[in-house]
């Protein structure tokens, strides 16, 4: 398992735990889904992303926060010939 390294997500005393292509990570503070993709440095134009299931469009990530045990994955689009 890990945590959110270099952030105050980090505090291990009252952590939470979530998901990221069935990762556990740790976090202390509420986040969207945009500031995670920004923390993990992603280019948002080339990202899919699944929340607890479920296609959710970009235009939501600005507004939906992460909560406890929700499941994340991150699917990239890659180019190629």
């Amino acid at each position: 398992s890990a945590c959110l390294v270099g952030s105050e997500m980090c505090i291990r005393d009252s952590m939470k735990q979530f998901y990221i292509n069935g990762n556990p990570l740790f976090f202390s503070k509420e986040f969207t889904i945009s500031e995670l993709l920004a923390f993990f440095n992603l280019n948002v134009a080339l990202v899919i992303l699944e929340h607890n299931e479920m296609i959710l469009p970009s235009k939501f990530w600005n507004s939906t926060f992460i909560k406890e045990q929700d499941k994340l994955e991150f699917l990239s689009i890659v180019g190629g010939g």
